[in-house]
């Protein structure tokens, strides 16, 4: 049960300004971590992760580069 938009308040150094947030929108972001977007947007990645709940996104889709992800695959083979 997904809802077409989620308004949110900027927590930016106090400025207290709504920011509506759709899924169109957010996909204009998917390139980029969910931290950086939070950033740009003025909003706590907590608030940003439960919106896009909210809006129907189990999680944010943004992938790790290849070398991050052989980095990871490395240590978990106990190198």
């Amino acid at each position: 049960a997904s809802v077409p938009f989620v308004e949110v308040i900027q927590r930016s150094r106090g400025s207290g300004k709504k920011v509506v947030l759709t899924k169109e929108l957010l996909e204009n972001y998917y390139h980029q971590p969910l931290h950086a977007v939070a950033e740009e947007l003025g909003l706590a990645k907590t608030t940003l992760k439960a919106s896009c709940r909210r809006l129907g996104l189990p999680q944010w889709p943004y992938q790790h580069s290849g070398a991050r992800k052989g980095r990871i695959a490395a240590n978990s083979k106990g190198t």
